[in-house]
């Protein structure tokens, strides 16, 4: 990959919304890696950002868990892309991510919102070291 590519995680169920995600972001000059489901998630040490639709159980507390474990696991912003009205009145910092896109979103909300989590994300949690 090209020197300060970001890299970007794109999980979703649905394949349509997958693709038109990860070819967004292609656009946008991001490198993309795709996955149905949130486990296994392919090891990448160089991810930058996730992007994700809620594919865990759709309550708050599940949600919260989940997306925290990606936090700490990559130590990256989630953005979190759903149709779920209860989780968007919820907000982004009650689920511990970087922010919430509703469904059906405009690709370019949807660009320059994933742009500014990684412009202001701060992790809060320390990050595994592997030496």
């Amino acid at each position: 990959m090209c020197a300060g590519m970001r890299v970007a995680l794109v999980i979703d169920d649905d394949f349509a919304t997958r693709r038109a995600i990860a070819q967004l972001l292609l656009t946008r000059g991001y490198g993309v890696c795709e996955t149905v489901a949130p486990e296994p998630i392919p090891f990448m040490p160089s991810l930058d950002v996730i992007v994700t639709d809620v594919v865990t159980a759709p309550d708050l507390v599940s949600v919260r868990a989940w997306t925290r474990s990606l936090q700490e696991r990559f130590g990256v912003p989630v953005v979190l892309v759903t149709g779920r009205s209860h989780i968007i009145t919820a907000g982004a910092a009650a689920l511990g991510v970087a922010d919430i896109v509703p469904k059906p979103f405009d690709v370019d909300e949807l660009a320059e919102r994933v742009a500014l989590a990684l412009a202001t994300f701060v992790a809060d949690l320390p990050l595994l070291r592997w030496n």
